[in-house]
Order: C-alpha cells, then sequence, then structure tokens
C-alpha cells in the first residue's frame, strides 16, 4: 500500500504484504489508516506506515470510523459453510483505544444490510 501526496508529487509506501479485501478507512483526523489485512486483523497503522496496533482477529465488511475517532464500526456474518448462505449479519464497534469488539445487534438470525454515523456517537441502521 502506498500514499501518495498530489500536491507535492511525493509517494510513500507504508504496507506490504498481502491485502485480500477493499476495506480501507481514514481516521476523521486523517493520522491513521485502518485496513483489514488478510482477514487475519484489521490494522491501525499511523501515516507514516508504522503498526498502531492490531485492533480484531477476522475480517469486517464495510468497516466506517466514527466522527468522533474514538470507534470503528463494521458488519461481520455468519455464513453456512455446506451451502455459503448467508445466516445472518451484524453490526460490531470496535473501540480504537482498548480494541474491545461488541456486537451491537445479538439477534440470532438477523441481517443488518448495512449503517451509517448520524453524529459521533449514534449508529442509524
Amino acid at each position: 500500500m502506498w500514499v501518495f501526496d498530489v500536491k507535492t508529487g511525493s509517494k510513500k509506501k507504508i504496507y506490504e504484504g498481502i491485502i485480500t479485501t477493499i476495506w480501507l478507512i481514514i481516521s476523521p483526523d486523517d493520522s491513521f489508516i485502518g485496513i483489514d489485512t488478510g482477514g487475519r486483523y484489521f490494522s491501525l497503522f499511523d501515516v507514516n506506515g508504522n503498526l498502531v496496533k492490531n485492533l480484531e482477529a477476522g475480517g469486517g465488511i464495510e468497516p466506517s470510523w466514527s466522527p468522533d475517532g474514538l470507534h470503528i464500526a463494521y458488519l461481520r456474518g455468519k455464513v453456512d459453510p455446506a451451502t455459503e448462505i448467508l445466516l445472518e449479519q451484524h453490526i460490531h464497534i470496535i473501540n480504537t483505544e482498548t480494541g474491545v469488539d461488541k456486537d451491537l445487534t445479538p439477534v440470532p438470525g438477523l441481517q443488518i444490510e448495512g449503517f451509517k454515523w448520524l453524529n459521533d456517537s449514534t449508529i442509524v441502521y
């Protein structure tokens, strides 16, 4: 992964490795980059490419940083391994300081298709 500065024309490699998903997000203050590094972790890097921390094991879908920068929300699904049919999909939220992951919609069989941040701490789904 590279960062390209359009104004100066400079580029810098900040991550070398396999990124198997397209989920990449930038913190609201532009100081952190969050990427799903091959489904093993959702990892935070600073803009210089230094790993800050791995937040959680396993991949997430459609991660979105809270406007206050304190949380990352994402969708996590459960698929039937035999049929590959989605059985459920929940909204999870990770505290970026502690790394604690919480299921916000812990109802068996629930399938959430999407969500948006309304303000610093409110999610609409």
